[in-house]
């Protein structure tokens, strides 16, 4: 109840759920800019949620990694418009040398939990 939430983030997620859904390594399918980056990446995400169970709404933990500037911001941008800014998911977001593919400049990893049926 201390906490509140930021517009995308939150310092606490309480979640009530048998299944969770654990997504790794997300990269970009091409090198373009931060947010094009971004919104590749999350596009990738609702379709692996959709199939398991979950949706953007259910997410419970992001892990971001950004290698500039413009790929912070633009997972920034991304999360304003995609999450629920009521009920957005706790959050870390770390700055680093590289992400592991070629010309990506940025990576996430996502915990979601089943949605309500």
């Amino acid at each position: 109840p201390d906490v509140s939430p930021m517009q995308i983030f939150s310092r606490a997620a309480l979640v009530h759920a048998d299944r969770q859904i654990f997504v790794g390594g997300l990269f970009a399918e091409k090198a373009n800019g931060g947010q094009e980056q971004a919104l590749n990446v999350f596009e990738q995400l609702q379709t692996i949620l959709s199939k398991t169970g979950s949706d953007l709404q259910h997410l419970a933990k992001g892990t971001y990694y950004a290698v500039d500037d413009g790929s912070a911001r633009g997972l920034d941008r991304a999360r304003l418009w995609l999450y629920d800014q009521d009920r957005p998911p706790a959050a870390s977001k770390c700055m680093v040398h590289g992400v592991g593919q070629p010309d990506r400049t940025l990576t996430m990893d996502m915990i979601a939990v089943e949605a309500d049926k």
